[in-house]
């Protein structure tokens, strides 16, 4: 199965950390990634859909929350996973709110494949 990511952080080195988790979990995929989330929440208004998102919440600009927000409007099937080193109550409301998981810094491969367990797909073994 076919699968695409779009990957969303300011940091290039978890940016290219969280492409590689999601390479060797779901090995084929289509994953693309931004370091602005400008550009991210641009193309998911022009209407490009993934199976899963996965940003970083605290960046310049726009935030994780904006990006996860533009992709539940244009796709309500879609995955979102947002990813965090300042979870607060307010944060995990606002995820609940429109449907997307938290995933706490610092996490190791094994934790982030068992955060993005998309539903319905069985990921190869």
């Amino acid at each position: 199965m076919h699968l695409s990511f779009l990957v969303v952080d300011d940091d290039e080195s978890m940016r290219s950390l969280v492409s590689r988790y999601i390479g060797k979990l779901w090995p084929g995929s289509s994953i693309t990634s931004f370091g602005d989330p400008a550009h991210a929440i641009a193309l998911l208004n022009d209407g490009a859909s993934f199976d899963a998102v996965v940003t970083d919440f605290n960046m310049p600009g726009h935030n994780g929350l904006d990006v996860l927000t533009a992709m539940r409007r244009h796709s309500t099937g879609c995955f979102g996973l947002l990813i965090t080193g300042n979870a607060s109550d307010m944060l995990f409301r606002e995820a609940k709110r429109i449907g997307v998981s938290i995933l706490e810094k610092p996490f190791g491969f094994e934790t982030f494949g068992k955060a993005l367990q998309l539903p319905g797909v069985e990921r190869p073994l």
